[in-house]
Parts: structure tokens; C-alpha cells; sequence
């Protein structure tokens, strides 16, 4: 029988390519001294390698046995301040079909676990490598900059890294995107550490800035250098050198975009906000959907409270934001900062609407950050604050129960609540709050939230039998001490602070006068103290105020005029208050207490008001006009601060998060956020 003969193949077609046999995949790194970091690393890569290539450049700790111990095939070099150099080596040693670059402070996330090797196995011949998306995370857990860059690529391809530090990979072929992730945990380093690696790399690029002073690359990684370690303005110089470079050439790579996010963040953080929108115009012009420039216009509207404008940057950036989150390789490789923070533009558009009087669509906004999985304390914090400075009681105490409800797990969120609406002058809605949990609910598992939650409550005994219970010696001990002492400072104010509260609360004693004024207690006034409190910087308007007011009362008391003078001048000072410190009788300092009260109301110092009004009440008892604004004024607050005690109130504010590392990794301080709208 004759053979059938093959047909020949028609132009346009292709046959059935054959299975192919499994892809070798070779893992390349560089390591110095990295024992923290490397065991995540080459645990979450471990059974995808056929060969894990190591080059280590000097490590002095258990970095190789670590490697060793994964199977890993150890070459030493010694470190020559290139990174190039050492990942062309790397590569050098791999004898796999695919090359994965990972460094030790990644990790492969577990979504792409199994999704790696059959993406190499299905990839077409002509394709030399894939762009994976990496994830930055801060210290915090939160996500940060997110971005495509190629990590695999077929071995002998005639691929390169170039560059000294933040080096580039050359692949001179067909490079795919693809849904694998590696995620960055770079910055979740101790400060020494992270002070170390940014050294190191400001000094590399420093001199390849030297080296060519026309190339935009060390210039843009300088900016960047310097934008995460808060140094804005050099952030901000490096980043216009970057662009005066860019604006000469032709033609520029795409991830060069990004310099004008750090340009930007950088100008407002040195409050230049006009020059700040007009660099947002001009980063629209090179991109139109460049969503970061969106993000940075709403915030800079919302700064300025220019609302209206708020909400059309805002509502941009939500769809861009939703564009590029739906699909990776939308991304390209241009780094994006901000498609992170949609929960905050939601936020910032939430209380655009609550200042326009649309209080239905404000909410909306605030429940879709509210249900974003990614907002922090800060944020959420910050909004309360910002809610309640333009919209109605009301609506401030529905978004407070609402973000309540929404972190009932988070005993580190209630303790910040709480400081926050005490800053407010809020606490009437504390007791609602905290009637609201049930036993099982997380902040009733937490042994010292337990004892705050019963101080909430007003059940004193049952806090002291909390704290008769606790253990003194954990990391919250100091502040268990505390509570104990202001629940029995309660019964007893010629309690004496004990000196180790002393240390560790330095505001503690200085609290303990302002009470004991309030309380009619003086066996411990010492106006030695409260001349020293004033000779320290860090205090905020209301601590200021009520020293004056303290050193006024004494020199009231013993008749000295011109120190009476001297504090209501720095008084008037310190809460612009619009009046001279005009003393002919004894009216004028009625008045002037009667309207410093007022003002320290307005602007969020009520500890402040009270003692100004027993400072009056002590002199004007018997003045029917200055009693009666008593009574207006304690009625009012009422409304507002709930059934605590001053000593309560003062230590829920000013005692309870004295930057204590126990409470959580978020820094958040008492001071005022960077886009807080409450004005003095």
C-alpha cells in the first residue's frame, strides 16, 4: 500500500504545536545579611524551582545556611556597589529554561502559587519574558505603589541588568504581561536598617547622578529616595531636575510619569498647593487618564475646601482608579501610588457633600470608604474629625456609630476613638458606643479594653476590679497604673501622683494642678511647675492655655498685677481673641473670661473653657450676669461631652495614647492631620 502523502501547510495556518516537555525554572538571587527576611522568601517559592541560584556579597549573619538549607547553589562575591553586576552574574550560574529574579525582602503571593509554572509551560516561543505585578507594602500591613516589571525571562535570551543601583533589565524580544504577583515587603524594615538602605542608595545614585548629569534615571530615583524618607524638599528639587531633563528629550520612557506623584506630594507637603495644581495640569497634559494627578487635584480641592471641585477631581479618579484595578496589565510599567486609596477619596467627597448640604450622598461616600478593607485608623479618624466641622450633630453621630460598628474587632481602634471624640468634644456619644458591644465582640476580649470599656460605662468599681485582675507586668501595665490611679484620684483628690506615673506621663502632673483647680483642690498647686511646663515647645493650644490660665489664677491670688497682665496678654495671644488686655477694673477681666471661655468652645479647647469660667466663678460668685453665662455655657456642653469627670476627659485625651508602640504601628498623634478642615 502506498503511503499517504503529508499535506503541505497553507499559508495562514498553523499546526497543533506538540506538548512540550516541563520548563526548568531556575530562581536568581543577590543576598547580604538578609536571615530576617530570606525564610518568607524561599518558603513562598519553595517546590517551584528546579535550581535556586544564590550570589552572596559578604553576609556576616546566617543568610547562606538559610539558602543552604532551601537547597540553594551558593556563589561569593564580593559586593562592588553595582547591583547589575551581581544579578548578571546571577543569571550567569542558571542553567533552567526561565529565570525567576526575586530578592529576599519578597515574596510570590499565594494567589500566583500555582498559576507560575503553567504560565511558562503555555507561553508562545516568541515571548522572552513576562512582566509580574509587584505590590509594595508599608510597615503598617497597607498597600502601596503597585506596578508591572519584568522578573521572568527565558535563560540564554541575551538578557541584562544595567545600572548601578535600581538597575533595569534589558530583554530584546517580546515581553508579556501576566497575573503573577510578587509582593515587597522592602520597607518593613527597623529604622536602622531602613536609615542604612537608604543611605546606601542615595550614594550610588548620587554618583551616577555625577557621572551623567544628562540622564533623567538617578535624578528620578533620587526624588523618589527622598520622597519616602520624608525628605520633601530635596524630594522636590531632584524631582524638577528629573523633569528639566525629560522636557529636553524627544521622547522619554512611560515610567518616568510617576516622577510628577512625587513632585506633587512633595509640593504640598511644603504646602505649596497652588504650584501643586499647576504641576497636576501639566502631568494631565502629558497623560490625560494619568489617575495619580487626579487623586493629588482632589486632595489639593479638599485642602482648600474648594468642594465642588473636590467631587469632579474625585469623581475621575474613582473611575480611572476602577479602571486600572480591574485588569493588571492596564498598568503597563508605570508605577501607580494612589489606586490604593479609593476609601480616601471617598472619604474626602463624603464631607465635599456634607459642606454642600447634600447629607444622602455624603453618606454614601463615607459607607463606601467605610467598606473598603485597606482604610487605616488614621484616615478614618481624620474623617470623623473633618465631619464633624461641617455637618449637622446628627449626621456626625451616624457616621460615628457607623465606622464604630464597622471595626468592633479592632481594640487599637477603639482607644483611638475615643481620644478622637474626646478632641472633638464629642463624648456624649461614647456611652451609646460602648452599650452597643456585646461580650463577644473583639474589643470585650481585649483585656485592657476591658477596663476602658468599664470606665465607659461609668462602672468604677467593675473597672477596679478589672485592674485588680490584670497583669501589671504586660506591655499595657503602665497605663492599668494609670487608670487606677484616676479612678481613685475620683474619690480622693489629695491623692499625690506616684512617681512612676510621673515619669512615664509627664502631662499626668500637670493634669493633677488644672483638676485640682476645677475640683477646688490647691494643697498642690505649684506655680514652679506650670512656669516649667511653659518652658517646653511641644504643647498644643488648649496645654497653653490652661498654664496661663493656672499662672493667671495665682497671680490673682497673691495681687500681682503685672503678672495677671503678662497672662491674659499670652492668653489673647495664644486664642485670637479679638480684644486689648485692657485691665482699668475688675469688669474688664470678667469679660475677658467670659469671651475667652467662648472662644476656647470654638476652637476645641473646652478643658481650657472650664477652668477660665471656676477661675470666674471663683472671683464673680456673687455676679448674677457672669453666673448666668455660667449656666448657658454648662448647659451647652452638656450636649456635648457626656457624663465624665474632668480627670476622665483630660486622660482619654491627653493620657491615653501618649505614643505608646503597644497600641499599633499606625503613628497617629493627638496633633492635628495634615487635612484636617477644623480651623482655630
Amino acid at each position: 500500500m502506498a503511503k499517504k502523502k503529508k499535506k503541505p501547510v497553507t499559508a495562514g495556518k498553523v499546526l497543533p504545536k506538540k506538548q512540550s516537555a516541563k520548563v526548568r525554572l531556575s530562581v536568581c538571587m543577590i543576598v547580604k545579611d538578609e536571615e530576617k527576611m530570606l525564610p518568607d522568601c524561599l518558603e513562598s517559592i519553595k517546590g517551584l524551582y528546579d535550581e535556586l541560584i544564590v550570589v552572596d556579597t559578604g553576609s556576616s549573619d546566617r543568610t547562606v545556611d538559610i539558602a543552604e538549607q532551601f537547597g540553594a547553589k551558593i556563589y561569593h562575591h564580593p559586593w562592588e556597589n553595582n547591583f547589575s553586576l551581581h544579578r548578571n552574574q546571577s543569571i550567569s550560574y542558571a542553567t533552567g529554561d526561565w529565570i525567576l529574579q526575586i530578592d529576599a525582602d519578597e515574596r510570590l503571593d499565594a494567589a500566583s502559587y500555582h498559576s507560575l509554572l503553567p504560565t511558562l509551560q503555555k507561553a508562545p516561543e516568541k515571548v522572552l519574558g513576562f512582566c509580574v505585578i509587584i505590590q509594595d507594602y508599608k510597615k503598617d500591613g497597607s498597600q502601596s505603589v503597585r506596578f508591572n516589571y519584568p522578573r521572568i525571562f527565558r535563560n540564554n535570551a541575551g538578557v541584562r541588568y544595567e545600572a548601578a543601583v535600581h538597575n533595569q533589565v534589558i530583554i530584546e524580544g517580546k515581553v508579556e504581561f501576566s497575573e503573577i504577583q510578587l509582593n515587597h515587603f522592602g520597607y518593613d524594615l527597623d529604622p536602622v536598617s531602613m536609615l542604612k538602605k537608604f543611605r546606601r542608595s542615595v550614594r550610588l545614585l548620587r554618583r551616577e547622578a555625577r557621572e551623567n548629569p544628562d540622564d533623567p534615571r538617578a535624578f528620578y530615583y533620587l526624588a523618589n529616595a527622598y520622597s519616602q524618607y520624608q525628605k520633601f524638599s530635596k524630594a522636590v528639587k531632584y524631582a524638577r531636575k528629573t523633569l528639566e531633563i525629560l522636557r529636553k528629550m524627544p521622547a522619554a520612557p512611560p515610567y518616568y510619569l510617576s516622577i510628577y506623584h512625587g513632585l506633587i506630594g512633595g509640593l504640598i507637603a511644603e504646602e505649596k498647593l497652588d504650584e501643586a495644581r499647576e504641576v497636576c495640569r501639566e502631568a494631565l497634559q502629558v497623560r490625560e487618564d494619568y489617575v495619580d494627578a487626579f487623586y493629588h487635584l482632589a486632595r489639593i480641592n479638599y485642602m482648600q475646601k474648594n468642594f465642588e471641585d473636590t467631587l469632579t477631581a474625585g469623581k475621575k479618579y474613582l473611575e480611572l482608579a476602577a479602571f486600572y484595578n480591574a485588569d493588571s496589565s492596564r498598568l503597563e510599567i508605570i508605577n501607580y501610588y494612589t489606586l490604593d486609596r479609593v476609601y480616601r477619596v471617598n472619604f474626602w467627597m463624603g464631607i465635599a457633600s456634607f459642606a454642600l448640604k447634600d447629607e444622602i450622598r455624603g453618606l454614601q461616600f463615607i459607607e463606601t470608604g467605610l467598606a473598603a478593607q485597606k482604610s487605616d485608623h488614621t484616615n478614618v479618624l481624620e474623617m470623623i474629625h473633618n465631619t464633624f466641622a461641617v455637618a449637622s450633630g446628627e449626621i456626625v453621630k451616624e457616621v460615628v456609630y457607623k465606622t464604630f460598628a464597622r471595626h468592633k474587632d479592632s481594640a487599637t481602634f477603639f482607644y483611638f476613638l475615643i481620644q478622637e471624640l474626646a478632641s472633638i468634644d464629642m463624648l456624649i456619644f461614647l456611652p451609646g458606643l460602648v452599650e452597643s458591644l456585646r461580650p463577644q465582640d473583639e474589643i470585650r476580649q481585649d483585656g485592657f479594653a476591658r477596663i476602658i470599656y468599664q470606665i465607659c460605662m461609668r462602672n468604677e468599681r467593675a473597672a477596679l476590679d478589672e485592674l485588680r485582675s490584670y497583669d501589671k507586668n504586660s506591655d499595657k501595665g503602665i497605663h492599668a497604673s494609670l487608670c487606677e490611679f484616676l479612678l481613685q484620684h475620683g474619690e480622693n483628690a489629695m491623692m499625690p501622683v506616684p512617681k512612676d506615673l510621673y515619669d512615664q506621663f509627664p502631662l499626668l502632673g500637670f493634669s493633677h494642678l488644672a483638676i485640682g483647680v476645677l475640683c477646688d483642690e490647691l494643697s498642690q498647686f505649684d506655680i514652679a511647675q506650670i512656669e516649667g511646663f511653659l518652658t517646653e515647645k511641644d504643647h498644643n493650644n488648649e496645654l497653653k492655655m490652661l498654664a496661663h490660665l493656672l499662672r493667671l489664677y495665682h497671680f490673682i491670688l497673691i495681687n500681682n498685677a503685672d503678672g495677671l497682665l503678662d497672662s491674659i496678654t499670652a492668653l489673647i495671644e495664644i486664642s485670637g481673641l479679638e480684644t486689648a488686655p485692657v485691665l482699668d477694673d475688675i469688669e474688664d477681666l470678667k469679660r475677658i473670661l467670659a469671651s475667652f471661655a467662648q472662644k476656647a468652645d470654638r476652637s476645641l479647647c473646652p478643658e481650657a473653657g472650664d477652668l477660665a469660667v471656676k477661675i470666674g466663678e471663683v472671683f464673680f460668685n456673687d455676679d448674677p450676669i457672669f453666673m448666668s453665662f455660667k449656666y448657658r455655657r454648662d448647659i451647652l456642653r452638656s450636649k456635648r461631652r457626656g457624663p465624665y469627670s474632668s480627670n476622665i476627659r483630660f486622660y482619654f485625651k491627653y493620657l491615653l495614647l501618649p505614643r505608646r508602640t503597644w497600641l499599633c504601628s499606625v503613628k497617629f498623634t493627638a496633633k492635628k492631620q495634615k487635612h484636617a478642615l477644623i480651623l482655630q
